[in-house]
C-alpha cells in the first residue's frame, strides 16, 4: 500500500510538472502572441473571434471586450460592407481546409486607412476536423518557445494517466506551435547565458518564416551565439546587443522600430523589429522584411511630388474641398481664372470670386450623400469687374475602402462657349488633343482586351492606320518571337485587373524593330466598374543598346580582372625574387665585410706594440666604416621590404607600445621623454608603428646636442585617424634641408662625426605612406623639431 502512495505521489509530481511546462509553454506564446507586429486574430469555425493580440486592438484603438465574441467580419475594424463580404468569403473558404489570402482597407485608432494583407488559415485537431482559423495579417500604409519535450518524455506522458484539462493544455500547446510556425513574420528565441556577456546570446528555437525572410536555414544555427549567426550585429549594430540584454535582463519589452541589416549571406534590407522578454533570460525577437513597404513609401513620395509639379504646371485651375465645400487647394492657375490669391481662395473664400446668380444653382446641384461627379458652368467675378465663364469639372475623392473624404476638380476656361453642348464638346476635342499630341504612344482597350485606340504617335510610329491596328491586328508589327509573351502578360494583368508592364519589339514604319516599353493600367467606370485599359508605350531602344553595352563591358572587364590577378601573380613572383636577390646579396657583402672588420682586428692585436697611434685610429675607422656599410645594407633591405610583407593587426596599447620602445632605446639618465596623457588603444599593425616611433624617439635622442635634452610625444583624435606627434629641442634644421631629410642616404652631419646612414627616415617615411599616412616636419634652428604623422584607426588590409 506505501508502495501505491509512493507510486501515486511520483505520478502526481510528474503531472504538475507537465502541467507547468504546458502553463509557460503556454504563457510563451502569448508573449509572442501579443508582442508581435502582425494584426493576428484567432476565429471559430462559425467565424466568432475568440482571440485578438495587442497589435490588432491598438490599431483599431479596441478592447478585448468589443471585439471578442463577436463574428470577426463584424468587428469594429471594418466599417465597410464591401470588406465584411471579402473577410466572410475568406472565411468560408478556408474552412474547406485551404489558406487563403486577401486584401482589405482598415480603419485604425486615429481615423487614417491602411491596407491589411491577410492570410487566413486552418487549423485541425487529431481527427483532422478544422477547430480554428488564424487570421493573421501584415498592415501597410495606404500606398496604392520553448523546444518541444523531448521523444522519451512523450512516450513517458502518453502511458500516464492525465486529467482532461491536462490534455487540452498539452492539444493547446500543440495548437500553439503549429501557430506559431504557420506565422508570417520572422520569429526567434534567444537565451542570454552570461548576464555580463551581451554576446552571450544563444539561438533556442525559431519559426520557419525566419527562415524566408532572412534567406538563412536558421533550424541548423540552433544553439549557436548570435555573433556567429549574424556577425556584422556585433561590428555594426552594437547597441542592438545591448539592447537585447536590457530586455532579457529588466523584462521590459521594446516596440516595433526599425533596422538596416546585411552581411556576405543576407542582402542588404530593411527590417522592422520587436523585442519582448520570456523567462529565464530568454527574448523573443518578431521581425519582418519591410524593404518593398520601404521601396513602396518613396514610391510613394515620388508620385506624391510629382502630382504636385503637374499640378502647379497643369494648364487648368484645380483644386479640391472636403465635404462641406472649404477648399484646401488651388492651383496657380486656378487663382488667374478665378482673380483670388491662394489665402483668399481657402476654406470658403472661393465663394467670393463667383457671380452672385451662380451661386445658389452650384449649390442645388451637390446633392448629400449622393457624391457624384459633378459638371457646371457659372462664373468668375475678377476683382476689376471682368467675367469669365469657366467649365468646372469635380469627382469624388475617395479612401482605399471607398468612403469619400471631398471632391478634385478643374475648372476652365470657357468664356467664349457658354453653351453647355460647346463645353462639353469642346472638353473631349481637349481631351484629344492631349491624347494625340502626347509624347508617347497610346493605347485604349475594352474589357475583352481588344484595343479600340491608338493615339497619332502609335500610328506614325507603326506607319499604320487605325483601322489595321484595332482589335489584335496591331500584334502584325510585333516581333513573333514577342508576340506570345505579349499575349500572356496582359492577359494575366486583364484577369487580375492589375497595372502590368512589358518589353517587345514593335516593327517601325521604316521596318525596323524597336524596343518598345509597354506599360498598361486599368480603367473604372464611375460606377467602379471594369471599363478596360489605357496604355503608353515608349521607345527604349537606346537603353536596351546601353544594356547590351554595358553587358560587354562586363565581360570586358571580367577579362580585364582575370589578366589583373595574372599581373598580380606574376608580381608576386618577382618579388619572391626579388627578396631572394636581396637576402643572397645582403649575405655576400655582408661576409668580406665582417671579414674585413675582423682581419683589421687581428693585425691590431698583433701589432699593438709596434703600431703607431695614429695607424691604430685608421684601423678603427676602418671597423667604423664597415659597421657602417652592414647598417647600411641592412637598411636597404629593410627599405625594400617596407609594403611588401604583411603584417597581421592585433588591439595596441600605444601607451605600452611607447615605453617598451623608450625602454629599448636606453636614453641617457638625464635625458627626459614625455608621452602625453590619453594616447589610444585601437587596431593597428604593432610592427610598423613601434619602428616609426623608435626612429623618430631614437633620431631625436642621437642627434642631439645636449645630453639633458626633451622630447614629447603627443596625439590628435582626427576624426578616422591619429595625427602622433614627436617634439624635441634639439639643434633644430635649417630650412634649405627640410625637402631633403626624407631622401634615403641624406644625412645632415658628417658620417664621421655622427654615425648615420641616412636611411631611418626615407624608411619611416615609406611606412607611414604604406599604411594610407602622411608625415610633416615643422622645425626651427636652436629651437627643435617636430615630426607629426597620422595613422588611420581601421588598419589597411
Amino acid at each position: 500500500m506505501a508502495q501505491d502512495f509512493k507510486s501515486a505521489d511520483t505520478n502526481t509530481k510528474k503531472l504538475e510538472q507537465v502541467e507547468a511546462a504546458l502553463r509557460e509553454s503556454e504563457l510563451r506564446f502569448r508573449a509572442i502572441f501579443n508582442q508581435t507586429f502582425q494584426f493576428m486574430g484567432i476565429i471559430k469555425p462559425d467565424g466568432t473571434l475568440v482571440e485578438a493580440n495587442r497589435r490588432a486592438l491598438e490599431f483599431g484603438g479596441l478592447t478585448s471586450a468589443e471585439v471578442i465574441g463577436r463574428l470577426f467580419w463584424e468587428a469594429s475594424w471594418w466599417d465597410s460592407p464591401k470588406t465584411q463580404a471579402i473577410l466572410r468569403e475568406a472565411i468560408a473558404h478556408a474552412l474547406k481546409g485551404k489558406s487563403i489570402r486577401c486584401q482589405v482597407n482598415a480603419a485604425s485608432s486615429n481615423n487614417t486607412v491602411a491596407t491589411i494583407d491577410f492570410s487566413i488559415k486552418p487549423f485541425r485537431d487529431e481527427t483532422g476536423q478544422i477547430v480554428l482559423l488564424v487570421a493573421e495579417g501584415r498592415i501597410f500604409p495606404n500606398t496604392d518557445v520553448e523546444h518541444s519535450p523531448n521523444h522519451q518524455n512523450n512516450e513517458q506522458l502518453e502511458h500516464e494517466t492525465v486529467s482532461p484539462v491536462q490534455w487540452e493544455m498539452k492539444e493547446q500547446n500543440q495548437l500553439y506551435r503549429d501557430i506559431v510556425n504557420n506565422m508570417q513574420f520572422g520569429l526567434v528565441v534567444w537565451h542570454l547565458e552570461d548576464p555580463n556577456d551581451i554576446t552571450s546570446f544563444r539561438l533556442v528555437t525559431t519559426n520557419p518564416a525566419a527562415s524566408r525572410l532572412t534567406g538563412l536555414t536558421l533550424e541548423q544555427e540552433i544553439g549557436k551565439r548570435i555573433v556567429e549567426c549574424f556577425p556584422k550585429m556585433f561590428l555594426e549594430r552594437k547597441t542592438s546587443l545591448e539592447l537585447y540584454a536590457e530586455v532579457a535582463k529588466s523584462g521590459r519589452a521594446v516596440d516595433q522600430y526599425q533596422v538596416y541589416y546585411g552581411d556576405e549571406r543576407i542582402p542588404g534590407s530593411y527590417f522592422s523589429v520587436k523585442v519582448f522578454p520570456l523567462p529565464n533570460l530568454c527574448i523573443g525577437i518578431a521581425f519582418d522584411n519591410i524593404t518593398q513597404g520601404k521601396q513602396a513609401e518613396r514610391a510613394l513620395l515620388e508620385s506624391e511630388r510629382r502630382w504636385a509639379t503637374l499640378a502647379k504646371m497643369s494648364p487648368v485651375g484645380i483644386f479640391r474641398t472636403d465635404l462641406s465645400g472649404n477648399y484646401h487647394y488651388v492651383n496657380k492657375r486656378w487663382c488667374e481664372i478665378a482673380g483670388l490669391s491662394v489665402e483668399d481662395a481657402l476654406g470658403k473664400g472661393w465663394r467670393r470670386a463667383v457671380h452672385p446668380e451662380d451661386l445658389e444653382r452650384i449649390d442645388t446641384q451637390v446633392k448629400p450623400e449622393e457624391y457624384l461627379p459633378l459638371e457646371y458652368e457659372f462664373r468668375f467675378v475678377h476683382p476689376n469687374g471682368r467675367i469669365n465663364w469657366v467649365f468646372s469639372q469635380a469627382v469624388p475623392e475617395t479612401e482605399d475602402d471607398g468612403k469619400v473624404i471631398g471632391y478634385v476638380g478643374t475648372v476652365t476656361n470657357i468664356t467664349q462657349h457658354k453653351q453647355a453642348e460647346q463645353a462639353l464638346r469642346e472638353s473631349e476635342e481637349r481631351f484629344h488633343a492631349m491624347a494625340e499630341n502626347a509624347p508617347v504612344m497610346i493605347w485604349v482597350s475594352g474589357v475583352d482586351q481588344l484595343r479600340t485606340y491608338f493615339n497619332s504617335g502609335w500610328l506614325e510610329f507603326t506607319g499604320r492606320t487605325m483601322e489595321q491596328e484595332l482589335g489584335n491586328s496591331w500584334t502584325q508589327g510585333v516581333h513573333p518571337e514577342d508576340i506570345k509573351h505579349c499575349l500572356e502578360t496582359q492577359s494575366i494583368g486583364f484577369d487580375a485587373r492589375e497595372p502590368f508592364m512589358m518589353e517587345y519589339r514593335l516593327r517601325r514604319f521604316d521596318g525596323e524593330y524597336r524596343w518598345i516599353l509597354d506599360k498598361g493600367t486599368p480603367r473604372w467606370n464611375p460606377d467602379g466598374s471594369f471599363a478596360g485599359y489605357i496604355g503608353s508605350c515608349i521607345d527604349i531602344s537606346d537603353r536596351k543598346e546601353a544594356e547590351i553595352a554595358l553587358q560587354q563591358r562586363a565581360e570586358e572587364l571580367t577579362r580585364t580582372n582575370i589578366i589583373l590577378a595574372q599581373t598580380t601573380t606574376l608580381l608576386k613572383k618577382r618579388n619572391d625574387e626579388l627578396d631572394q636577390f636581396a637576402y643572397v646579396a645582403s649575405h655576400d657583402l655582408k661576409a668580406p665585410l665582417r671579414a674585413i672588420a675582423s682581419l683589421s682586428e687581428w693585425m691590431e692585436e698583433d701589432l699593438a706594440d709596434i703600431l703607431p697611434e695614429e695607424n691604430q685610429h685608421q684601423m678603427r675607422l676602418l671597423r667604423g666604416r664597415v659597421r657602417r656599410m652592414e647598417s647600411l645594407i641592412n637598411g636597404l633591405l629593410e627599405y625594400s621590404r617596407v609594403g611588401r610583407t604583411q603584417t597581421p593587426s592585433v588591439m595596441v596599447n600605444v601607451t605600452a607600445l611607447l615605453r617598451e620602445v623608450i625602454d629599448l632605446l636606453d636614453p641617457p639618465q638625464t635625458f627626459t621623454i614625455e608621452v602625453e596623457p590619453g594616447m589610444p588603444i585601437f587596431e593597428a599593425k604593432r610592427v610598423p608603428l613601434q619602428q616609426v616611433f623608435s626612429n623618430l624617439i631614437g633620431n631625436a635622442i642621437k642627434h642631439h646636442s645636449r645630453p639633458d635634452g626633451y622630447v614629447k610625444v603627443s596625439v590628435k583624435d582626427q576624426g578616422h585617424y591619429y595625427e602622433f606627434a614627436v617634439c624635441d629641442d634639439g639643434p633644430g634644421i635649417a630650412p634649405e634641408y627640410h625637402n631633403k631629410i626624407f631622401n634615403i642616404f641624406q644625412t645632415l652631419e658628417a658620417r664621421d662625426q655622427k654615425e648615420s646612414t641616412g636611411v631611418g627616415l626615407a624608411i619611416v617615411k615609406k611606412i607611414i605612406e604604406t599604411e594610407a599616412g602622411t608625415m610633416t616636419m615643422k622645425s626651427q634652428v636652436g629651437v627643435g623639431s617636430t615630426f607629426s604623422f597620422t595613422w588611420l584607426k581601421q588598419p589597411v588590409q
